[in-house]
């Protein structure tokens, strides 16, 4: 019966995971086609998710300084990409910010594996190359990518590395710490760096972003801690993979919520998602001792 229990709280919890952070890039998209600011957005973003953060997680402990410089690099990381991503959708669409940032599993796949953490055989690659085609015929690869721009590659090339990094680290991470604690403290030190450094590059704060702002707010948070608690559970290498998945779940909810229609060409996108995530599967080395 706990297995059963466990099994379905997993599947909950990779499925809020994709589903609150597909959101949020769209609704960041909304913001900037209304004329909001990029800092406005991320300003009360931050403030609103640390309130999301501290309404949903009702068991908050002080964990210690030791321990809470040990999030903050999290924190960090996990704000550099937030600034980065938000920074490339003011100038590329939203196609070309997930074909980008679809790569990443790839980087924390190898990471993982010079750690000495996972074994990747063939399989695995097979699969993770099928996904990432699925996911660029998904998105319309070939209608959807937006004319080069410079900063916002280099923008997104930060983002994939800080990502990496955050994924990779925040796995041993919960190895001391529990999940919920770690998504606490990371949106409660970004709500802090925001209302410290923020107000020293905005002008004047646009009150008009904070209804788009709070959505993104809560979506950020809700993934976050799902996301957290999914890698404690799979590995970062597993569940950057399953993270792919976004994309398709999110345009297979539109059709059935909203009565929309998929090309033959996104249709084949999201079946090579599907199956290439389905093919990825990883191998722990932990794992691999504790049979031996």
């Amino acid at each position: 019966m706990d297995y059963k229990v466990n099994k379905m709280m997993l599947r909950s919890l990779v499925m809020l995971s994709l589903l609150a952070a597909s959101i949020e890039p769209l609704l960041v998209k909304v913001g900037f086609q209304k004329g909001y600011s990029l800092l406005s957005m991320i300003f009360f973003r931050n403030i609103i998710a640390c309130v999301t953060a501290i309404f949903f997680i009702k068991n908050r402990v002080w964990l210690g300084w030791h321990l809470v410089f040990k999030v903050l690099p999290l924190a960090l990381l996990l704000f550099i990409v937030n600034v980065a991503s938000l920074f490339a959708l003011q100038f590329i669409n939203v196609a070309s910010v997930l074909i980008v940032i679809a790569t990443t599993p790839i980087f924390v796949a190898l990471v993982n594996q010079w750690l000495g953490r996972d074994i990747l055989q063939k399989p695995f690659w097979i699969g993770l190359i099928i996904s990432f085609m699925g996911v660029c015929l998904s998105v319309g690869v070939f209608q959807g990518l937006s004319s080069f721009h410079i900063m916002s590659f280099f923008a997104l090339l930060l983002a994939i590395a800080c990502s990496t990094t955050y994924r990779v680290y925040i796995e041993s991470v919960t190895k001391e710490v529990d999940p919920a604690q770690i998504s606490f403290y990371i949106f409660s030190i970004n709500a802090v760096l925001t209302i410290i450094l923020l107000p020293f590059f905005i002008d004047t704060i646009s009150w008009k972003s904070l209804s788009i702002a709070t959505w993104i707010g809560i979506s950020a948070a809700l993934a976050n801690i799902a996301f957290i608690s999914s890698i404690h559970l799979l590995g970062s290498t597993r569940m950057s993979v399953i993270d792919m998945l976004q994309r398709p779940l999110v345009m297979i909810a539109a059709v059935l919520l909203l009565n929309e229609t998929l090309t033959n060409t996104q249709i084949a996108g999201c079946v090579l998602t599907f199956i290439g995530t389905q093919l990825a599967r990883v191998k722990r080395v932990s794992e691999v001792r504790a049979l031996n």
